[in-house]
C-alpha cells in the first residue's frame, strides 16, 4: 500500500470504532461548552480548542502519548508553520507535506532518528522535493509519524500546541461529569485506535523493534550484489571492498541495525562480518561468474555496441588482420610499398567485414587500426552464431564456443578470400596508380606555388630592403655618410646567441645608427668651414707671375687627408660595435676629441713666384670683354723652351698692336661635400695629366675642366707638384 493510502487508512481506523456514534462528538461538544471548569480553560486557549479536542481525539492520543516520536514530530510541523516552510491553515499545510516542504519534513524525521540513509543519500545527491516527498512516504513503520504531522498541520490551523491539548485533556479527566465521560470516552476510543495501528505498522510509538537475523539482511541485501559487482568491479578487483565499507551496503546496514535495539559499536560490528562474508563469496564464486558473464556477452554481447567487430577486426593482431597482413607478404612487387599494402589489407579487410557484417571505413598503418561501422545490409553473422551456440551450449563453455564459431567462419570466408583475391590486387594496382597521376599533378602544382611564392617573397624582400634603406639613410646630410650606412647595415652584428639576446644586439644596432647621422652633420659643417676658407683665399687678384692657389689647394688636401682618417675610424667603430649599449654616445665622443685639432685649423694663403714666363695679371671672376672662338681640344705638351735667341731684325719693323689675350678663368672654388681626397687619387703622369679633365682653352692647358668628383679630387692632387694650376668641376654639374 502506497504511504498516502496509508496515512488515509490509518485516520480511517482511528474513526471507524466511532464512526456510527458521530453523535458522542456532538454530545461531548455541548458538555465542554456546559461545564463551567471546561468551559472557562477553553476560554483562556480559545474557542478552535473545544472543536480540536472534539473531533480529533486521535491528535489528542498522540499528544498525550509518552513515545517521543509523535511529540518531536507535531513539534517540529508547527517549527515549519511559524517559519512559513509551511503554511499555517489546511489543507495548504497538510497538502505541502511531501512536495514542496518534503526536505525540511525528512529533516525532522532524521533528528528523530527514524530518517533511512538512502533518503539522506538522495537529499545530499540534490533530488528535487517531490523525489524526497516519495522516498519519505515509503519509509515502513512510520504511520504514526505520519498522523502526527498530520496533526501537527491540525494544532496549527486551530492556533494550539502541544502543552494547550495536554491543558483539555487535563481538565477533561478533572470535571468528574458525565460530560466529561462522555469526551474521556472519544479520546480512549482515539488512543486505542491508535495503538492498534502502531503495533501493526512499526514501533514508532515504542522507539524501537527487534532487528531481523543478521543471515537474513545478508540474503536480503548483500548477496543479491554479487553479479553487478563483479560486472562493475572485474578489471578493478582492489576497488570492491573500500566500495562495500563507503558508498553501499555496509553504511546501509549499520544504519539498520543501530537503529533496532542493536548499539552502534554491535551494529558496526555486525556488518562488516557480513562484508568479510561477502568478500569471501565473491571470491568463491567469481569462476561461475565469469563463465556466465561469457555466455550472456556471448547472446548479447555486453552493453557496448560492435563488440563483434571489435574481436575480430580491430587491428592487425586479430584473426582478420593477421590473415589479410600474411596474403599481402606472399604477393610480390608490394613488400617494400607501404601505401599498396595499406590498400591490399584494406581491400582484404573490406572483403572480411562485408562477410562478417560490417562496413571497414579506414586503416593506420602506423598504428593498426580499423574503422568500421555495423552494415545494416549484411546480417552479423559472428553475433547470430555465438548467440545461436550460447543458447545450446551442450556443456560447452564460453571459450569453447568462442573458438568453434571463429574456426568455422574462417572456414566459410578462405573460398571467398581466394575469389576475390584478383579484385584486391587490380584494386590495389588501379589506386596506385590513381594516386601516381594525382601526386604528379600534386607535385606540379606545388612547384608552381613555391615559384610564384619565392618570386613574391624575393620581391617583397627586396622592397623591404630598400624601403629600410631609404629609411637608415634619411638622417644624412651627405653622400659620404649614405655609402656608410649601406656598410653599416651590412657589418653591424645582429646574429648569435639565444633569441633575447638577438633581439637586443638588433635593436642596439637601430639605436647606434644614428652615429653616422650626427657625424655626417660634422662633417659637413667642417668641409662648408674650409671649403670657405679656400674659396675667399682664391678670390683674390693673383699677379700673373705668381701662383696663389697650389699651396691653399695643397692645405685643403692635408686638411681633407686628416678627415678621412677620422671618417674611417668613426665607420669601424660603428661596424664593430654598432650592437652593444651606448656606442652611439661613447663613438660620438670620440670622433670629436679627434676632430679638435683638425678643427682648430685655418688655410691661409700661399702665394709663390711662377717659374714660367709671366702672363698679364687678371682680376679673378671677371669674364673677357670679348669671347674668342674656342679652340679644338689637344693634347696638352709643355712649351719648347729655345736653345739660341733670336737676332732681332735691322730694320724697324712697323707697329703692330698687342694681342688680345683672354684673361685666365676664375680660380677654382673648393668643392663643398665631403669626399675622400688622398687615399683614392690615381695620379697620372703622361701628356693627358688627368683622366676625365680637360684643359680649359688650348692657351689653358694647365687650367683643367672636370666632369666627375673623384677626377676633380685627381687633379687637385696634381697642385702641389705644379703640373696643375686649378681644377674646376664642368658647369652644369
Amino acid at each position: 500500500m502506497k504511504a498516502p493510502l496509508r496515512v488515509l487508512a490509518f485516520s480511517l481506523a482511528a474513526f471507524a470504532t466511532m464512526g456510527a456514534r458521530a453523535d458522542v462528538f456532538s454530545d461531548a461538544y455541548q458538555c465542554v461548552k456546559a461545564n463551567a471548569k471546561l468551559a472557562l480553560v477553553t476560554a483562556e486557549v480559545g474557542p478552535g480548542a473545544v472543536e480540536f479536542v472534539v473531533t480529533k481525539p486521535q491528535c489528542v492520543a498522540l499528544v498525550t502519548s509518552p513515545a517521543p516520536v509523535p511529540t518531536g514530530v507535531m513539534v517540529g510541523t508547527l517549527g515549519l508553520t511559524a517559519t512559513g516552510v509551511l503554511p499555517k491553515k489546511n489543507p495548504g499545510c497538510e497538502g505541502a507535506l511531501y512536495t514542496t516542504a518534503a526536505k525540511p519534513v525528512a529533516s525532522i524525521l532524521d533528528k528523530l532518528g527514524i530518517l533511512p540513509a538512502s533518503v539522506n543519500k538522495q537529499i545530499a545527491s540534490g533530488a528535487s522535493n517531490e523525489a524526497i516527498g516519495q522516498a519519505v512516504q515509503a519509509i515502513p513503520g512510520s504511520s504514526i509519524a505520519f498522523a502526527s504531522f498530520s496533526c501537527g498541520c491540525g494544532l496549527s490551523n486551530a492556533g494550539l500546541n502541544p502543552d494547550t491539548v495536554k491543558e483539555i485533556y487535563k481538565a477533561t479527566l478533572a470535571a468528574g461529569s458525565k460530560c466529561a465521560d462522555v469526551l474521556g470516552n472519544a479520546i480512549e476510543g482515539g488512543a486505542k485506535a491508535i495503538e492498534s495501528a502502531a503495533s501493526a505498522a512499526g514501533d514508532a510509538l515504542s522507539g524501537q523493534t527487534k532487528h531481523m537475523d543478521p543471515q537474513k539482511y545478508y540474503a536480503l541485501y548483500f548477496r543479491p550484489r554479487l553479479m553487478a559487482d563483479y560486472a562493475t568491479f572485474r578489471t578493478q578487483p582492489q576497488n570492491l571492498r573500500p566500495y562495500l565499507e563507503t558508498v553501499e551496503p555496509v553504511p546501509q546496514c549499520e544504519h539498520y541495525f543501530d537503529k533496532h535495539t542493536m548499539s552502534e559499536a554491535n551494529a558496526s560490528k555486525t556488518c562488516y562480518a557480513l562484508r568479510d562474508q561477502y568478500v569471501a563469496e565473491y571470491a568463491q564464486k567469481q569462476p561461475q561468474m565469469e563463465e556466465t558473464r561469457q555466455m550472456t556477452d556471448l547472446r548479447t554481447f555486453g552493453s557496448e555496441t560492435q563488440s563483434a567487430g571489435r574481436f575480430l577486426l580491430n587491428s592487425d593482431t586479430g584473426p582478420y588482420g593477421k590473415y589479410c597482413g600474411t596474403r599481402f607478404k606472399t604477393e610480390p612487387g608490394y613488400t617494400v610499398d607501404k601505401r599498396a599494402r595499406e590498400n591490399f589489407q584494406l581491400a582484404c579487410m573490406t572483403t572480411a567485414g562485408l562477410y562478417l557484417g560490417y562496413t571497414v571505413k579506414h586503416y593506420e598503418f602506423k598504428f593498426p587500426n580499423w574503422t568500421y561501422t555495423v552494415n545494416q545490409n549484411s546480417p552479423d553473422r559472428f553475433q547470430n552464431r555465438m548467440a545461436a551456440a550460447a543458447n545450446n551450449p551442450g556443456g560447452r563453455k564460453a571459450a569453447d564456443i568462442r573458438k568453434q564459431a571463429i574456426d568455422q567462419l574462417f572456414a566459410e570466408f578462405a573460398p571467398l578470400a581466394d575469389k576475390a583475391y584478383p579484385a584486391w590486387v587490380s584494386t590495389v594496382v588501379k589506386e596506385e596508380k590513381e594516386a601516381d597521376a594525382k601526386g604528379m599533378k600534386q607535385d606540379a602544382l606545388n612547384k608552381d606555388k613555391e615559384a610564384k611564392d619565392k618570386a613574391a617573397k624575393e620581391a617583397k624582400d627586396k622592397a623591404d630592403a630598400a624601403k629600410g634603406l631609404a629609411e637608415a639613410q634619411a638622417g644624412c646630410k651627405d653622400e659620404h655618410c649614405k655609402a656608410d650606412v649601406v656598410s653599416y647595415l651590412a657589418n653591424c652584428k645582429r646574429t648569435g646567441g639565444t633569441e633575447g639576446a638577438q633581439l637586443e644586439s638588433g635593436l642596439q644596432c637601430n639605436l647606434n645608427l644614428g652615429v653616422l647621422h650626427d657625424v655626417s652633420a660634422r662633417r659637413v659643417a667642417i668641409d662648408a668651414k674650409f671649403d670657405g676658407q679656400v674659396k675667399g683665399l682664391l678670390s683674390v687678384v693673383c699677379p700673373p707671375d705668381k701662383d696663389c692657389s697650389t699651396g691653399v689647394h695643397r692645405q685643403r688636401a692635408e686638411i681633407q687627408a686628416e678627415e678621412d682618417k677620422v671618417w674611417k675610424y668613426v665607420l669601424d667603430s660603428a661596424n664593430a660595435r654598432g650592437n652593444t649599449k651606448n656606442a652611439k654616445a661613447t663613438i660620438y665622443a670620440e670622433t670629436l676629441n679627434l676632430l679638435k685639432p683638425i678643427e682648430a685649423k685655418t688655410i691661409v694663403a700661399a702665394t709663390v713666384t711662377r717659374n714660367f714666363q709671366a702672363v698679364p695679371p687678371t682680376v679673378a671672376n671677371v669674364p673677357p670683354a670679348v669671347a674668342p672662338p674656342k679652340p679644338p681640344v689637344v693634347a696638352y705638351a709643355p712649351p719648347v723652351t729655345p736653345t739660341t735667341p733670336v737676332k732681332p731684325p735691322t730694320s724697324i719693323p712697323p707697329k703692330v698692336p698687342p694681342a688680345i689675350v683672354p684673361p685666365p678663368a676664375p680660380p677654382p672654388s673648393f668643392p663643398t661635400g665631403a669626399g675622400s681626397i688622398g687615399n683614392n687619387l690615381a695620379a697620372n703622369g703622361n701628356a693627358s695629366l688627368v683622366k676625365d679633365c680637360e684643359p680649359k682653352s688650348a692657351v689653358e692647358t694647365q687650367q683643367l675642366v672636370c666632369t666627375n668628383d673623384a677626377a676633380l679630387n685627381r687633379c687637385r692632387s696634381l697642385i702641389a707638384s705644379g703640373k696643375v694650376r686649378s681644377c674646376v668641376a664642368k658647369s652644369g654639374r
